[in-house]
């Protein structure tokens, strides 16, 4: 499970992403949509056209990308 400290920034990406986007696409989406450093102690959320995956990636560790699939609801 991510826990990051309370101290972490989290922004949910309100536009659809395509889930696979690798990294490197995800943080010139952030560099270029959401205008901010993607190496900042952040915490990067983006949703698909479904809503129904989740994409986390903690930007000032862009190794890995968690997906999580929330079943049935919605965001």
């Amino acid at each position: 499970m991510l826990r990051p400290s309370t101290s972490v920034r989290v922004y949910l990406y309100a536009g659809a992403v395509d889930m696979h986007k690798s990294i490197n696409g995800l943080s010139s989406l952030v560099e270029q949509e959401l205008e901010l450093n993607p190496m900042i102690n952040t915490l990067f959320m983006f949703c698909n056209r479904n809503r129904d995956k989740v994409n986390t990636v903690l930007g000032a560790q862009w190794l890995c990308a968690v997906v999580q699939t929330v079943g049935k609801a919605r965001f």
